[in-house]
């Protein structure tokens, strides 16, 4: 063990204590481990990113309601 823990200066091990106390004569639980290279947090996965599903086609379509992308006037009330 000790080759594994030269170049830490300290912090050998981990205390976990236990909610929940022993029965028969309520003693506080604890977990003991060894803190080690393979205890650090893994890296958190990304969502992959998400690609537009349309093509360059179909975002310069014509909206729905224009003729032929040319665009009518519409007659001006007054007030």
């Amino acid at each position: 063990i000790a080759p594994r823990f030269t170049d830490r200066p300290g912090g050998y091990t981990r205390i976990v204590r236990l909610a929940k106390p022993r029965v028969g004569d309520a003693g506080i639980r604890a977990i003991l481990a060894l803190v080690g290279n393979n205890d650090r947090p893994k890296k958190k996965r990304r969502a992959p990113s998400v690609k537009p599903e349309f093509t360059s086609q179909e975002a310069t379509a014509p909206v729905l309601g224009s003729s032929d992308g040319v665009e009518t006037e519409s007659p001006q009330t007054s007030a």
